[in-house]
């Protein structure tokens, strides 16, 4: 089968230099790896280029890159046409994009939509958007059958509540690509293997963008709330946010005299990667919303015992108490957790062996590489009876 996954979001992806984390070309390292032949459009203001991405020795992607006409967020690829007439089926993401609507309008019987975001209360401005595109374009979705492929049950609640028919959505998931993880090393920078060496300490760790949605202050309230209780704590806080944000979250904890048990970096070398997850002992992503999260998937794949709240991934992912912990935003709660965990090691080792079970049997690109491939093969099939109905 000749796949073809379209990234409508305008940003550079220069895969020449970076593979991780990039969900469209972990997916179709999967597919291809099955048998199948797969492209991945990205968008890009810089020259339009095909280019092959090689990988497993012998195996490869078509790249396209393709100039696109974007809005807030929404792209249009102009003369997409002889590229997607040349593809058995198309995969575009997010069920607003107009390229994706455009797709799916133009070629019925072969497009899948790969949905993830859904209505929170932190995210009204893109429910505000969504409302204004269904005032004008729901209705062909709706009249198409159109399938979609989700992120999580979050994701698929939301498209119901627009009238899209449940036998129209499967829930599958994201994964993760392995092959990226292990391509980083073991090496761990200095001032962790210092606090390796300090048995007694809880190890915490944050990586990702340092913004309110992700709520660091409240992981430094935690850490905070951990120290009162006598338990010593450092954070490996790895990301880059907003000045304004940022300064706010150094002024407090300061203020708090924490300063001196954080080990701060805005950006963490590949090569470090792996060795930072497996030197800790507790994830936090305190979120107030996450489309997924792929910093929970690759902490669980490492055996972190996670604590996060109600978000897309965390509900498909995480078994209260058993492989992590979803909670409310409560400091003393979670500190209370976490001091309470780390204190019955028998049971923190068992969640952490779940937490990596979890991904690894569960949420991997190659796992979920068959599951997607039956989805497209359901499309093709429908399609092909649709075409031999009399009248």
């Amino acid at each position: 089968m000749k796949i073809l996954i379209v990234r409508n979001f305008p940003s550079y992806m220069d895969i020449r230099h970076r593979t991780y984390n990039i969900q469209e070309l972990g997916l179709a390292k999967a597919l291809v790896r099955m048998g199948n032949i797969c492209g991945v459009v990205f968008w890009t203001d810089r020259a339009e280029e095909q280019m092959n991405y090689v990988f497993d020795v012998n195996r490869h992607i078509c790249i396209y890159y393709r100039r696109g006409i974007s809005l807030f967020h929404n792209t249009i690829f102009p003369g997409m046409k002889t590229l997607a007439d040349s593809y058995d089926i198309i995969q575009s993401g997010e069920y607003n994009q107009m390229e994706t609507w455009l797709l799916a309008k133009q070629y019925p019987g072969k497009t899948v939509v790969y949905h993830g975001p859904y209505y929170s209360e932190y995210n009204r401005k893109y429910h505000a958007m969504c409302r204004i595109f269904d005032l004008f374009f729901l209705k062909m979705y709706l009249r198409n059958r159109t399938r979609f492929i989700v992120k999580s049950h979050l994701a698929r609640q939301f498209l119901q509540s627009k009238g899209i028919l449940q036998e129209n959505i499967k829930t599958l998931g994201v994964g993760m690509d392995t092959d990226a993880l292990e391509a980083s090393g073991e090496d761990v920078p200095e001032y962790i293997r210092e606090a390796e060496r300090k048995e007694t300490v809880i190890r915490l760790l944050y990586i990702g963008h340092l913004d309110p949605g992700r709520n660091i202050l409240f992981i430094l309230e935690t850490m905070k709330a951990i120290r009162d209780m006598g338990q010593d704590v450092i954070l490996n806080l790895v990301g880059t946010g907003e000045h304004r944000y940022t300064k706010l979250c150094r002024e407090f904890a300061e203020e708090k005299g924490l300063m001196p048990y954080i080990h701060y970096t805005e950006k963490m070398e590949q090569k470090y990667l792996s060795g930072i997850y497996r030197s800790s002992d507790f994830f936090l992503l305190p979120t107030r919303y996450d489309i997924f999260g792929m910093v929970l998937l690759e902490a669980m794949y490492y055996g972190l015992a996670v604590l996060t709240t109600d978000n897309g991934g965390s509900t498909m992912m995480i078994q209260d108490g058993v492989n992590g912990y979803r909670l409310k935003l409560d400091v003393h709660r979670w500190a209370w957790r976490i001091v309470r965990l780390y204190g019955d090691r028998e049971q923190l080792e068992h969640m952490k062996r779940c937490a990596h079970e979890t991904v690894a049997d569960r949420y991997t690109w190659d796992v979920l590489g068959p599951r997607f491939l039956d989805q497209y093969r359901q499309v093709l099939e429908r399609d092909r009876t649709v075409e031999h109905v009399p009248g």
